[in-house]
């Protein structure tokens, strides 16, 4: 059978564009397509040999603005190519779910999903763009949305956090496939720790916040927590706020050091060695608090989103109510240290190829009577 996996726009490397590189070596014959693939995006990653296709989105002269491009995406998405598949597999945290190719429409349409348009459908989280999704354009965005969504023959989400939002957004039952971590490399880690030299600290116990540098992620509630704990912290990506946190370190006076790019080795370095990661906002799911977790460092979260699907209260961390400094503070304080890398085994990448291959394969036979 012929296989599409379609992604969305392609600029940088995440949780999603790794999971659409496993999906590629689960399926090596399978085509990706991305809404636009940035040059820059080609590292070392691709060793497989994947070369995402762009869409004829890549001619769009406002492809670098991502709202535009969104939109956009509403018509390139309808109209992909003329190429024939059996088997199309969205890889979906936008709106690649409405992918269509002209030549498939006896296609099993197949929907991985991370979370549906954040913006649009939980505001309440992430307030980007609210005025437009509060307008009459916005609400009828919903409605073509959530009918796109309806004709997937099958949906698999990345959490039950993702589970329920994908049920009340879109109305559409789905399973749970959780995204994989990288366990193994982990392992190589433990068995050969990195050599990387850490920021001087003079011996004082740190904390750790990672992620992209957005609003709804909260780095400036960990930052507040650093500086009311009087701890360094270390906070791990890059993002449109990274300017507007670098001034709040400094209004705080936190010792803050922030990584943009630090390489594999030194980003496990930091995790591994970190007396606890924070993670204030609500995730649809989370790979680095896995990873943190995995190392032996236990992950502060708030009672909300993804993290409940790995924090074990009292465990390997703690779910908290409330985003307060006092509480997040005396429960980092009292935490016992145990060992507890064993708690996140059942998020290896062995078991999410199990688990995707099942799913396709149900669907498979169901429609032409045997497997992929």
């Amino acid at each position: 059978m012929k296989i599409a996996i379609v992604h969305e726009w392609w600029s940088k490397y995440g949780g999603s564009e790794d999971m659409v590189l496993e999906l590629s070596k689960i399926f090596p014959t399978s085509d990706v397509w991305a809404l636009v693939v940035d040059g820059n995006a080609h590292d070392k990653r691709l060793s497989n040999g994947l070369s995402p296709r762009s869409t004829w989105a890549k001619f769009l002269p406002w492809k670098k603005s991502k709202a535009l491009l969104a939109i956009s995406s509403l018509l390139v998405y309808r109209c992909i190519s003329i190429k024939k598949y059996d088997v199309v597999i969205s890889s979906s945290h936008t709106f690649s779910h409405h992918a269509k190719f002209i030549g498939s429409r006896n296609a099993i349409h197949l929907n991985y999903v991370y979370t549906p348009a954040r913006s649009l459908w939980v505001s309440d989280i992430d307030n980007r763009g609210k005025k437009f999704v509060d307008s009459f354009m916005g609400s009828m965005l919903k409605k073509y949305d959530r009918s796109r969504a309806q004709k997937s023959n099958s949906t698999a989400v990345i959490s039950s956090e993702i589970q329920k939002r994908v049920f009340e957004s879109w109305n559409v039952p789905s399973d749970i496939i959780y995204p994989f971590c990288d366990l193994e490399n982990i392992s190589d880690y433990k068995a050969k720790p990195s050599q990387n030299s850490l920021p001087k600290f003079d011996g004082r116990p740190y904390l750790v916040t990672a992620g992209r540098l957005v609003g709804y992620k909260k780095h400036d509630f960990a930052l507040r927590l650093a500086g009311h704990m009087q701890l360094p912290i270390i906070v791990m990506g890059n993002g449109p706020e990274l300017e507007s946190l670098q001034r709040l370190a400094l209004e705080l006076g936190v010792e803050a050091h922030f990584e943009v790019a630090a390489n594999r080795d030194a980003w496990l370095k930091i995790l591994d060695e970190a007396k606890a990661f924070i993670m204030a906002g609500v995730e649809d799911f989370g790979i680095t608090p896995i990873e943190s977790i995995a190392l032996g460092t236990p992950v502060f979260a708030l009672n909300r989103g993804g993290s409940c699907e790995y924090v074990i209260d009292g465990i390997n961390g703690k779910l908290i109510e409330e985003l307060d400094l006092s509480r997040f503070e005396s429960e980092i304080l009292m935490f016992n240290y145990e060992d507890f890398s064993s708690c996140v085994e059942k998020f290896g990448r062995e078991r999410f190829s199990k688990e995707i291959i099942s799913w396709v394969n149900r669907e498979t036979v169901k429609k032409f009577g045997e497997n992929i």
